[in-house]
């Protein structure tokens, strides 16, 4: 089964990927592909997605050929920003079964400290929230 994360993530990957192809202003892209992933997370991304790239171009033809760059321009941000919230949501789930584990190991330290990061995560989803 193929997760959210993942279905964004080859949108994403399946515009950048069409858009180089077509359009050079898309270039300038990449440092915010490197920006979102990381260096070696970026890296290791494209190399992930490598084996379905011609099925990304494909779906990317499909569905972006007829639309103007600006548009796509606005697709591009919205995916971007769509992957974000996602990421969050996710390391917010595993903060809150650290949590659990820390709150059943009764070690205060581990607690607080794990409260504070599910504390951080919950204020980034609300800033996802507020700013749709």
């Amino acid at each position: 089964s193929v997760s959210r994360l993942e279905l964004i993530e080859g949108q994403l990957l399946g515009l950048y990927w069409w858009l180089l192809e077509h359009q050079a202003e898309a270039r300038s892209w990449t440092g915010e592909l490197v920006t979102v992933f990381g260096e070696a997370g970026w890296s290791e991304r494209e190399h992930f997605w490598q084996d379905k790239k011609s099925t990304l171009l494909f779906e990317a033809e499909q569905t972006f050929a007829d639309r103007p760059f600006e548009q796509l321009q606005a697709v591009w941000t919205e995916l971007i920003g769509n992957w974000r919230q996602e990421k969050t949501r996710l390391a917010f789930k595993e903060a809150t079964a650290a949590l659990a584990i820390a709150e059943a190991s009764g070690d205060q330290t581990a607690i607080d400290e794990a409260l504070r990061h599910c504390q951080t995560l919950s204020q980034e989803i609300n800033n996802f929230v507020i700013m749709q």
